[in-house]
């Protein structure tokens, strides 16, 4: 796995500047390094990770982490798989299900950055997302990016197509912005292919523990194939 500067460097060779007295600083290319990184992490969404919200009873909001980009599953106290609703979806299927008082089953996009639980949690318990995220903080020149090496490749090619608009070598810009625009849809195909488990719908992304309910009901309602 590569270093910031590694990268940096490969950059470097690549828009033909010699060491550091060219056009370009390595903080200036870091900069656009980091530009580079969240744009492919927010496209592919290759970053996931779970983050635990510990709740009371009778508490039914919960903060979305603040990196949060895209959820692949929300469950109750572990094992119970939330399902995601809009306020309008509840408002039509549920009369009152707003004051509702019970075991959660489904979590509503209720503000911004808040999710309501419905019914209303009756105990304490804890609310664990899996999501995918984009970076809150920047890289520095010795840290690696977070994703595959074969990734990488990215982020050079938006660090060429970035420098050379810079230096209004537009040729140049061209065809490394067609480069990158390429290798980053490759980088979110890969991404998906890697995410799809046979327990979660197209929409979704794998769970901890494997529901083999759910998996079952889906395979039977679809008479024994996918």
């Amino acid at each position: 796995m590569s270093t910031a500067q590694q990268l940096i460097d490969e950059v470097k060779i690549r828009i033909d500047q010699d060491g550091d007295s060219g056009f370009f600083s390595d903080s200036d290319l870091l900069s656009i390094l980091n530009e580079g990184y969240r744009d492919l992490c927010r496209y592919t969404e290759i970053l996931e990770k779970d983050t635990e919200v510990t709740l009371s009873s009778l508490e039914s909001l919960v903060s979305i982490p603040a990196d949060f980009l895209e959820s692949r599953q929300i469950r109750w106290s572990y094992n119970r798989q939330l399902y995601v609703r809009t306020e309008r979806e509840m408002d039509w299927d549920i009369q009152g299900w707003n004051a509702e008082v019970g075991r959660p089953d489904n979590a509503i996009y209720f503000n911004w950055d808040v999710l309501r639980l419905s019914p209303i949690p009756s105990s304490a318990g804890t609310v664990r997302f899996r999501h995918s995220y984009v970076p809150s903080s920047d890289l520095g020149a010795t840290d690696s990016p977070a994703i595959p090496n074969v990734f990488e490749e990215c982020l050079i090619d938006y660090m060429c197509a970035h420098a050379f608009v810079i230096m209004k070598e537009y040729d140049n810009a061209v065809r490394f912005t067609a480069e990158w625009k390429t290798t980053r849809e490759d980088c979110k195909r890969r991404a998906r292919q890697g995410q799809m488990t046979p327990d979660t719908m197209e929409t979704q992304r794998p769970v901890d523990v494997f529901n083999y309910p759910l998996w079952d009901q889906g395979y039977r309602n679809r008479g024994g194939t996918y």
